[in-house]
């Protein structure tokens, strides 16, 4: 809705009045102001105000996944102690958040990323569900992806001249999964008329078409956890994606791992020579899901 100074607002009607559990919450996020009000029929409105009207992508993103997850609760009082919850949860992130886009790298990473579930999504199309928490690249966790037995780590390289990819920490190439891949994409700056490109928006698209309402809410929120906010300005980076190869992590791989840093190293970060790995290249295991 929209409010009468023009600022947009998310309303729920409620039969009882909330306002002492929101006290309890402490709900504390500069660009959004809450107000519970009563109405002449003894219902109660709960509005939620956005202040900053630059914030509307990330206004709209975050309160769909709240509701979405709030809406299936059988009782009202549920539904709003969950409503609330969830807002609370989200409060440093809607306090910190920068309108800007992501940075081209941080695009390429994204997309390559995103091609890795999007094949996985394909191949195991009755796995959705498992597939999307199998996603922890915006978790900050060591390896992009975590299976059962098998841990990926995704890279991508900005044109096929570049033999090389960036190792980012010693954790990144060790693993306690019993495989560990390296799974490395070329990802080529490419025209928005040329065949077969696509863009962020364009791939987030057709992944979010392929999941249901509860999986589409998980997958937005690891979206948000990256920094992704849809934007129009992502549909001036399109990119055609190759896949370079897939390398097996084994004990003799050339890596740097905590475990054999001199002590007081810190922040490791090196490169690798895709031209020296090439006797590590494997297949990803067909039962990669089990």
């Amino acid at each position: 809705a929209r409010s009468y100074d023009e600022n947009y607002q998310v309303v729920i009607k409620v039969d009882k009045n909330y306002i002492n559990q929101l006290g309890k919450l402490r709900i504390n996020i500069s660009s959004i102001k809450i107000d519970i009000v009563k109405q002449s029929n003894y219902e109660f409105l709960i509005l939620i105000k956005l202040l900053d009207q630059s914030l509307i992508g990330i206004f709209d993103s975050i309160l769909n996944i709240i509701l979405s997850e709030s809406v299936y609760e059988e009782a009202e009082s549920a539904m709003v102690h969950k409503f609330l919850q969830q807002l609370k949860r989200w409060q440093k992130f809607m306090s910190t958040s920068k309108t800007s886009i992501l940075s081209e790298d941080k695009i390429r990473g994204l997309i390559a990323e995103l091609k890795f579930l999007s094949e996985l999504l394909i191949d195991n199309s009755l796995l959705k569900q498992e597939i999307i928490e199998a996603w922890y690249g915006p978790d900050r966790l060591h390896h992009d992806f975590i299976f059962n037995n098998t841990a990926v780590e995704v890279k991508s390289v900005s044109n096929l001249d570049k033999k090389s990819v960036t190792i980012s920490s010693e954790y990144q190439l060790e693993s306690n999964s019993n495989q560990l891949f390296l799974r490395v994409y070329c990802i080529l700056k490419s025209s928005v008329a040329a065949e077969n490109a696509i863009n962020l928006n364009m791939i987030i698209k057709s992944i979010s078409e392929k999941l249901d309402i509860n999986e589409r809410s998980q997958f937005d929120e690891k979206l948000i956890e990256c920094g992704y906010i849809p934007n129009e300005k992502y549909d001036e980076f399109n990119y055609k994606i190759e896949l370079i190869n897939n390398y097996q992590v084994t004990e003799d791989f050339p890596r740097l791992c905590s475990s054999s840093l001199a002590n007081g190293v810190l922040n490791v970060r090196y490169d690798i020579d895709l031209n020296k790995i090439e006797k590590f290249i494997m297949d990803l295991p067909s039962n990669i899901m089990d």
